[in-house]
């Protein structure tokens, strides 16, 4: 059974378009050196070409897999500009298994859960516990590419989530990954673009949340984080 046969009805008539790379949303996308191998810089669209012929998939499943419009996938593959955070990501994961995403959907309460659920228990109910989530929200967000505000969004609301990151959640779920594995995967990605998720979005620790924040600042998170609704 192809990739194509393996998605639902909705990904395949989707009008999906492909985003832009989060770091550089307002200067030109740098282009990628493809004489270096692809473990030791950021993927681009000739990557994804690669991975379509050792799956030996058509253009269109490929496509669907990348959740990229069939109008817009020639000229991506045609292309040594670096993919968007997002993209790099879930062709990363292809790259590690070959298969395609489930039909089922995992909304991003699921997937945060199960990454970050248990870490937050960790924190005692209150102004930590408030402060904790604010931190984990920011590091889900910066794990899928995008910000604390959007991942805020997926989760109170459970809308706003793009195809991509979609097949991201199904494939960390397919793949059974834990918060080390995806992580490790996406620092990496951070790393080759000379950023890091740690510096981007640390992790919470008890001597963190604790401390006192005085200040505009401190306020705002709190805010934030009292908004909250499980």
């Amino acid at each position: 059974m192809s990739m194509n046969e393996m998605m639902p009805v909705q990904g395949r008539n989707e009008a999906v378009r492909a985003i832009d790379g989060t770091m550089y949303k307002n200067t030109e996308v740098p282009r990628v050196d493809i004489t270096v191998h692809s473990d030791h810089r950021p993927l681009c669209g000739y990557d994804v070409a690669h991975l379509q012929a050792m799956t030996r998939l058509d253009c269109r499943e490929m496509s669907v897999a990348m959740a990229v419009l069939p109008s817009r996938y020639g000229a991506l593959v045609r292309s040594s500009a670096m993919l968007s955070v997002e993209q790099e990501i879930l062709l990363r994961l292809y790259m590690m298994e070959k298969k395609p995403v489930s039909w089922h959907r995992h909304s991003a309460q699921e997937v945060f859960d199960h990454l970050y659920g248990r870490m937050l228990e960790d924190f005692p109910a209150g102004q930590q516990h408030n402060r904790a989530r604010v931190m984990l929200f920011r590091r889900f967000g910066c794990l899928m590419g995008k910000s604390r505000s959007r991942a805020y969004i997926w989760i109170t609301s459970n809308q706003g989530v793009g195809k991509t990151t979609e097949m991201i959640f199904g494939k960390i779920h397919d793949m059974q990954l834990t918060r080390e594995e995806i992580e490790s995967v996406v620092e990496d990605i951070y790393r080759l673009r000379g950023h890091s998720l740690d510096s981007e979005a640390p992790l919470p620790t008890p001597e963190v949340v604790g401390v006192n924040r005085p200040g505009r600042r401190a306020k705002t998170c709190r805010s934030f984080a009292n908004g909250l609704s499980f």
